[in-house]
């Protein structure tokens, strides 16, 4: 929607805030684009074992954050 708006606005300021934030979005689609081809490669490839890298992975972070202890001292 923002390039759209980046190249349609009419109004200038509205055109400059729509570059921005295509900006700083593009990068997030890219990964995700490139994420998805990944995982359709690897489950093309392997089939349902392509999903043990996710899961432990998953996991890996679960342990992470539980692990983490917060300090909540002011």
């Amino acid at each position: 929607m923002d390039l759209g708006d980046a190249l349609l606005a009419r109004e200038p300021g509205d055109v400059s805030q729509a570059r921005w934030r295509a900006k700083h979005t593009w990068p997030v689609i890219a990964g995700f684009i490139t994420g998805a081809a990944l995982g359709a490669t690897c489950f093309a490839a392997v089939g349902l074992k392509a999903l043990a890298l996710p899961f432990a992975l998953s996991l890996l972070a679960l342990a992470m954050g539980l692990g983490v202890k917060l300090d909540v001292t002011n």
